[in-house]
């Protein structure tokens, strides 16, 4: 079984290099090499006993099913199967190891509808995503990564449950747990905390001074995300313009959003990213004509505003408004 399972390992590892129309039939071999190793671990009479280590492989034949749906030439009608599949195994692997934390973490992401194998929410299944990733923080321990991946899925659970109207959602549970997050990410997963710590904030109308720590962009932090943390940066400065007191301070807010907006474009551009139109770069030059529309400079961002393709248009003026920042306020008086 010790071989068979290196061999469903190591086809693992080469589906994930591969691209191109192999790439479904390599995940196909890895995955019955896996159910091949855990029906020899059956007639194994030193792993049959062994709940912790098949528990482990249930989650490695999970995760090639998962990595499967990640790739985007699988067929559409084919994600139903392999979603079942990967929550068969992954409801296998708690009950041979009730205290498995990285299955209930896949079983809560799956239930969330997450990534490319997303699913409409409902409540049933925020229910259960909300369970099963308390379980995971409970057993994860002393698993920082794990602990972190827990915490930003409850944070998202949130979120989803008021974006779709699914359910009474916790906005103080969408923000705990998202800068909980932060403090338990790495580098590659930290920006990406970050980002959900912000975008909680916008999505709850809570862009206070505090939200500067989340959504105030840092390159040396943010890498490869920078642009999209100076989206978010840009967001930020114009919910906050909505609350400001003073007309002095909502002006300095809608400049800071510009000044972001401007700075993600110029990011963007250094890192050649504006061949070609894409939806960060439409959201980005969408955000910096609002932000000159505030100012008082309408011309200058109405013509911003236009520049962006008719196909991008329409989802970057939805994108403001589903944050409610499409439109000036005038300042909030006590």
């Amino acid at each position: 079984s010790s071989t068979q399972l290196s061999l469903a390992r190591a086809l693992y590892r080469e589906a994930v290099r591969e691209s191109g129309s192999d790439v479904g039939a390599s995940w196909r071999d890895g995955r019955r090499s896996y159910e091949n190793a855990l029906a020899l671990m059956e007639t194994n009479p030193t792993t049959r006993s062994d709940n912790p280590l098949k528990a482990k492989v249930r989650v490695e034949v999970a995760d090639v099913d998962l990595a499967y749906l990640n790739w985007s030439g699988i067929p559409q009608a084919e994600k139903p199967r392999v979603i079942s599949h990967a929550v068969a195994n992954l409801k296998a692997a708690t009950a041979l190891a009730p205290t498995q934390a990285d299955a209930y973490l896949r079983l809560g992401l799956i239930q969330l509808g997450e990534g490319d194998f997303a699913r409409e929410l409902n409540l049933d299944g925020a229910d259960g995503a909300t369970s099963n990733l308390a379980k995971a923080l409970q057993y994860a321990r002393e698993n920082t990564q794990l602990r972190g991946e827990a915490h930003y899925l409850l944070s998202r659970l949130e979120v989803r449950k008021y974006e779709t109207n699914r359910g009474i959602a916790n906005r103080r549970a969408a923000i705990v747990n998202a800068d909980r997050a932060t403090e338990l990410g790495d580098d590659q997963r930290g920006p990406i905390f970050f980002a959900q710590a912000c975008e909680a904030r916008l999505v709850f109308g809570m862009a206070d001074g505090a939200g500067t720590q989340f959504c105030v962009a840092n390159e040396s932090r943010d890498g490869a995300n920078y642009p999209l943390a100076l989206l978010h940066e840009g967001m930020y400065f114009l919910s906050k313009a909505k609350t400001s007191r003073t007309a002095l301070e909502q002006s300095g807010d809608w400049e800071s959003a510009l000044l972001a907006f401007s700075k993600g474009e110029r990011a963007m551009a250094e890192r050649g990213q504006t061949v070609e139109w894409s939806q960060l770069r439409a959201r980005l030059v969408t955000g910096r004509g609002l932000a000159l529309g505030c100012s008082g400079l309408r011309t200058l961002g109405l013509d911003a505003i236009v520049s962006v393709p008719v196909n991008l248009a329409v989802e970057a003026r939805e994108f403001f408004d589903r944050y409610g920042v499409k439109v000036c306020a005038a300042p909030r008086r006590n």
